[in-house]
């Protein structure tokens, strides 16, 4: 387009340089034969159809080029908006994550409240001093004593001890306690257990919830210890804390 703008500028330039018209006037008049008349007519006609393709080609190049440029903006002003769209959404995930987070952490909270005003301990104990077991014999004693010992202990994804535990991590260090192997993991944990019914549970057996993506051990009382996630700590918790989907006995 700036090279065909280039040449029409020329055009105009010698145009106005030779007078127009009355330069082509003065070219015809000045021929001294009609043989020289007729090769100058045919060289203005030439020059004319040359300035012509000349003048056409800027025209067509500038058409393009224009069309371009609106394309150009079009495009820019519409990815703008795509931008300030995608932000508002972005803004918008993340304030629902933070509600759903503090909704969650409200509804564990108010769950353990209930649990400990149902339970009425004789004495008040914290994390680092959570009190006594409760009293269970065997193996399941032992698992549920290794269980309460961790309380307080803060949760952290694949770990199984000794300072930090995942939900699977837990309770196969608890039943290791008392010379049970499980895996670390809370589907093949399912998958190696004696599935129990509800009412056949005791104090040692597994709590499986959400699909079997979280497992808990059972104390009694309608109460679990497990390693909930990692806004908080190794804890007690009802045992419909969450969405259950089955129960099972360590061999």
């Amino acid at each position: 387009m700036e090279a065909a703008q280039d040449t029409a500028t020329t055009l105009a330039v010698n145009a106005y340089k030779s007078g127009g018209n009355l330069g082509t006037w003065s070219l015809m008049l000045g021929a001294s034969s009609s043989g020289t008349f007729t090769d100058r007519v045919g060289t203005l006609k030439q020059i004319s159809n040359n300035q012509q393709r000349d003048l056409a080609a800027y025209s067509a190049a500038k058409g393009v080029f224009d069309t371009e440029q609106r394309r150009l903006s079009d495009t820019r002003a519409a990815q703008s908006q795509q931008k300030i769209e995608l932000e508002t959404r972005r803004k918008k995930i993340e304030g629902d994550i933070a509600r759903l987070d503090a909704l969650q952490t409200k509804a564990e909270a108010a769950a353990a409240a209930a649990a400990a005003a149902k339970a009425k301990p004789k004495t008040t104990t914290t994390a680092a001093t959570p009190g006594k077991p409760p009293a269970v014999s065997g193996s399941a004693g032992k698992a549920v004593n290794y269980a309460w010992a961790q309380l307080g202990k803060r949760y952290v994804w694949g770990t199984a001890g000794p300072n930090t535990f995942d939900c699977s991590g837990l309770t196969m260090m608890a039943w290791k306690a008392a010379g049970v192997s499980l895996p670390h993991n809370a589907a093949q944990q399912y998958q190696q257990v004696r599935h129990i019914s509800r009412s056949q549970l005791a104090p040692g057996d597994l709590v499986f919830y959400n699909g079997l993506g979280h497992v808990g051990i059972y104390i009694g009382n309608n109460q679990i210890i497990h390693a909930p996630n990692s806004r908080t700590v190794v804890k007690v918790a009802p045992i419909d804390i969450d969405s259950l989907y089955g129960y099972g006995r360590p061999a």
